[in-house]
């Protein structure tokens, strides 16, 4: 959650200059952040590990992982083949 006090300075830039690098900042930050979580996301699950997710087109999946990759994982799922899914979303069963 961002406090008052962030919010305030934030608000007190006035030119681009100063408003690219906070820009730059934060997209270094995301990429901090995402990458800790894929990691402890990855750390969580092994080939053969019971998953689940959900689709917005077939709702909740569950399969076993057959390959970790770096971001993403492969999950066999019944009748519907292989899905390449985020590690972030993936949940064990």
């Amino acid at each position: 959650m961002i406090n008052k006090t962030l919010k305030k300075e934030i608000s007190k830039i006035d030119n681009f200059e100063d408003m690219n690098e906070l820009i730059r900042l934060v997209k270094a930050q995301r990429a901090i952040v995402q990458s800790t979580a894929t990691a402890k996301a990855k750390a969580k699950f092994t080939v053969g590990s019971k998953v689940r997710f959900f689709s917005k087109e077939k709702g909740w999946l569950t399969g076993p992982i057959t390959k970790i990759k770096i971001k993403r994982a492969k999950v066999m799922i019944k009748d519907s083949g292989q899905w390449d899914v985020p590690l972030t979303m993936l949940e064990a069963v």
